[in-house]
């Protein structure tokens, strides 16, 4: 086992940081820890389970974790991450898919071993996190996969004015609290739609509760003609379409021809289906966010009180499976 390797001296206490699911780092051996301008980074393993989290201590949140056995393959209990990396499938051709949010990397990864011949674009504000995930989770930038260190609303910006488009996004970018603010909002969802190639959609892992949850909701109907959710213990994928979504029994038969590849990464097609929902239905006031809304003390309390909460309700709704459907 290698020694502890420390860039500060003592272990730093931030604010309670935003988990993206439900998953906590165990009783584990500290690897590796440092502090930058965004983050408090700590990795920790246990048996052959490597552990990245935002806090220190037992029981921290779980950013990323990855079995150095199967690294390519995506932890049977990180349901959050599976449900996202799944979501991909929901499209015929994915060559070209763009990860806003990096952390330990588990998800590109995961990408790459199911769809070879893609393209993934992986973008992180933090530097460092990207330099960690290569040194203990094994993340390897290549023609196929490429790493950006870089704000993923300023990415989004100069790809837009170069005309880059994606298959798929995947938004899964956080920071001590929650999504940073000036990513959940009306104009930054269109400057992602923007982004999207024909018949592309994004895939946002949202967690809040009560009233963050509903703006956000109502920030997805502002900017999108369709969308739904694919629920996960204490999170919600929201998956959203710039066009009318494609019908149940085509994304089921779309996820059918990809059903060999995603399991490949120890991803399940009659799991994922049987998670997809359609989203909550909104009372007509709920105000969707906007950049106005960035600085707003109530926001900043809303995205505050997100943290560590889990979402209880994001298996409700009706079922956007096709009729008549059953498990194999």
């Amino acid at each position: 086992m290698p020694p502890v390797r420390k860039r500060s001296r003592q272990p730093v206490r931030s604010p309670r940081t935003a988990s993206p699911a439900a998953d906590k780092v165990p009783q584990a051996q500290l690897l590796f820890r440092t502090r930058t301008a965004h983050h408090d980074i700590y990795v920790r393993q246990r048996g052959s389970v490597r552990y990245l989290s935002f806090e220190p201590g037992v029981q921290a949140p779980c950013q990323a974790k990855i079995d150095l056995n199967t690294p390519a393959t995506l932890e049977g209990d990180f349901e959050y991450a599976q449900a996202l990396a799944s979501a991909v499938a929901l499209h015929p051709e994915p060559t070209r898919v763009l990860c806003l949010g990096v952390g330990g990397g588990a998800v590109p990864q995961a990408l790459r071993c199911v769809f070879p011949g893609a393209t993934v674009d992986a973008v992180d504000i933090d530097k460092t996190v990207l330099d960690v995930a290569h040194e203990w989770f094994g993340l390897r930038d290549d023609d196929r996969l490429r790493l950006h260190a870089c704000d993923a609303r300023s990415f989004l910006r100069r790809a837009g004015a170069q005309g880059l488009r994606w298959d798929v996004v995947l938004h899964d970018a956080f920071d001590r609290h929650y999504t940073p603010a000036h990513l959940m909002t009306v104009e930054f969802y269109r400057e992602l739609s923007a982004v999207l190639g024909e018949g592309g959609f994004v895939a946002v892992n949202a967690f809040a509760q009560g009233e963050l949850r509903d703006r956000e909701t109502a920030t997805f109907g502002e900017v999108f003609a369709d969308y739904f959710q694919i629920g996960v213990v204490a999170s919600r994928i929201v998956v959203a379409f710039p066009s009318p979504r494609p019908s149940a029994e085509v994304m089921w038969a779309t996820l059918l021809r990809h059903d060999s590849a995603l399991a490949r990464a120890g991803l399940d097609v009659q799991d994922l289906a049987l998670r997809m929902r359609s989203a909550d239905a909104l009372a007509a006031d709920v105000r969707p966010l906007i950049d106005d809304d960035r600085d707003c003390p109530e926001l900043a309390r809303l995205r505050r009180e997100a943290t560590g909460r889990a979402l209880t309700s994001a298996h409700a709704g009706p079922s956007v499976s096709p009729p008549g459907w059953k498990p194999r």
